[in-house]
């Protein structure tokens, strides 16, 4: 196997395994509450609390930009190298 195949092959496995266990959480949180999506996000608003400064707002909006932004940057060579696939053209003689 090619060097960039093993890499590649061991970047999909992990992130197969962050899916599997974030479908996880999900659904045994959805199970903890009979359920319920609306009841699942007043239980996460709860928890964090509301945010009462503009201070506190932005902290919680940047936590979840982080998060975006490490999965684009996880997520996008893979799509580079996927778009940008070389064809072998076969030119008969």
């Amino acid at each position: 196997m090619k060097k960039e195949n093993v890499l590649t092959t061991i970047i999909v496995a992990l992130t197969l395994g962050v899916g599997v266990w974030s479908v996880t959480c999900l659904v045994s949180a959805l199970a903890f509450v009979g359920w319920s999506p609306a009841q699942l996000f007043g239980s996460y608003l709860t928890s964090i609390g509301t945010p009462n400064t503009l201070v506190e707002y932005y902290s919680q909006i940047k936590g979840v930009e982080y998060i975006v932004c490490a999965s684009f940057l996880a997520l996008f060579p893979l799509y580079f190298k996927y778009v940008n696939k070389t064809k072998e053209v076969k030119v008969k003689a």
